[in-house]
């Protein structure tokens, strides 16, 4: 998915850089904008590595 459609609105998009990693609450639905799926290769060493992990921590809020 790389735009909204009937069941998903998209609300931002994190341009890609080198050695970042993202963060975000699991109480919204996430994922990678693959626009051109032929960029992905299975060697880690020349593509693109993801981990799509779940943790558990308190959400803290601040005013």
């Amino acid at each position: 998915m790389t735009e909204s459609n009937a069941w998903f609105e998209k609300m931002a998009t994190i341009p890609a850089r080198w050695d970042r990693m993202i963060f975000c609450t699991g109480a919204v639905r996430h994922g990678g904008k693959l626009a051109d799926t032929a960029l992905l290769i299975g060697d880690p060493c020349t593509g693109r590595l993801a981990n799509k992990g779940f943790f558990t921590c308190p959400l803290r809020v601040s005013a």
